[in-house]
């Protein structure tokens, strides 16, 4: 398969567009989850994350700039870039909140996407991390907690 780029913001296999977004963005939402693997954190929240997992979508811009949303997610919207990289795209996103002085949470995705398959496949790790701490009467308090996954989903265009 040839790879060559046309426009800026189109790129394009032989026989596949991976992109062809001149101004809009292009979404992609999992169509079948092929591996699932909790790597960190407590088994209890396993099953919550391959939910959440399932109703992700990637929203890649013609500039480069990637969205990584997950429904119900403390960690909102997570932000970062994506580069074409042989007839690979890779990516790396991370966001998170705090709420006062007192705690938050950060959570980091990297991976590549595969657009030379049929369907797309991409392959990512999922880190989360959490914080919360407190003083109370001169005692200090403090407890963290993190979680990892590890997936491999085939993409699909989300249908408007």
């Amino acid at each position: 398969m040839s790879f060559r780029a046309a426009t800026l913001a189109t790129v394009v296999f032989t026989g596949f567009a991976l992109f062809t977004c001149s101004a809009s963005a292009q979404t992609y939402v999992v169509g079948k989850v092929v591996r699932f693997e909790q790597l960190a954190g407590q088994s209890a929240w396993k099953d919550a994350a391959l939910e959440r997992l399932r109703s992700a979508q990637w929203t890649f811009g013609a500039n480069g700039q990637l969205s990584y949303h997950v429904p119900d997610s403390a960690t909102g919207t997570l932000r970062g870039t994506y580069a074409v990289k042989g007839k690979k795209v890779e990516f790396r996103a991370s966001g998170g909140y705090q709420m006062g002085y007192s705690a938050g949470t950060q959570s980091i995705v990297t991976g590549t996407i595969d657009f030379s398959q049929s369907p797309p496949v991409l392959s990512m790790v999922q880190r989360t991390s959490s914080a919360m701490g407190a003083n109370v009467n001169d005692t200090q308090f403090g407890m963290t907690n993190g979680s990892s996954y590890r997936s491999v989903v085939t993409l699909q265009k989300r249908r408007r």
